[in-house]
């Protein structure tokens, strides 16, 4: 009687092993995983766009970063306004490592999709108005809006 007890308390401690060792080991997965993540956006999660507006003027400037440390290929700026059919895409063969880019005739073209002085707030424009896409140094293609909406391009092959 004796010798079933322990076996009981060694089988149901060994279970009690095994659940946390299986807690341990997905954790560790999910850890894993997320670094990768992390990995595979890090480039792109350092290309940003935006649009500043000078106060006291009508001048708004359209502004790209590239804050990692290589440059990505195949950018293309997108200014479109679904809501009024229109749309304008630039091409920029690459965006270097610099804190301010700036694409030549862009500011002139933003200028006339944002139909007079801009609005305050980001979020007052449909969020398609301002995009970049671009290649990573891995060949990765992705797209951010000018809110920061990040998006990995699946590529069909």
């Amino acid at each position: 009687m004796t010798a079933l007890f322990w076996a009981r308390k060694a089988a149901r401690a060994a279970g009690e092993t095994n659940q946390m060792q299986n807690a341990q080991i997905k954790a560790l997965e999910k850890r894993q995983r997320q670094q990768d993540i992390d990995q595979h956006e890090a480039q792109a999660r350092l290309i940003v766009i935006w649009f500043v507006y000078v106060e006291n003027t009508d001048d708004i400037y359209v502004r790209l970063s590239n804050a990692s440390a290589l440059p990505v290929g195949q950018v293309v700026v997108t200014v479109s306004r679904a809501d009024l059919n229109r749309r304008t895409v630039f091409d920029v063969p690459y965006l270097p490592p610099v804190e301010n880019f700036s694409v030549e005739g862009l500011d002139v073209i933003f200028e006339q999709y944002v139909d007079g002085p801009p609005q305050i707030y980001i979020k007052d424009y449909p969020s398609d108005l301002l995009t970049v896409a671009f290649t990573d140094i891995n060949g990765v293609r992705w797209t951010r809006d000018m809110r920061g909406k990040l998006t990995e391009l699946v590529v069909d092959q």
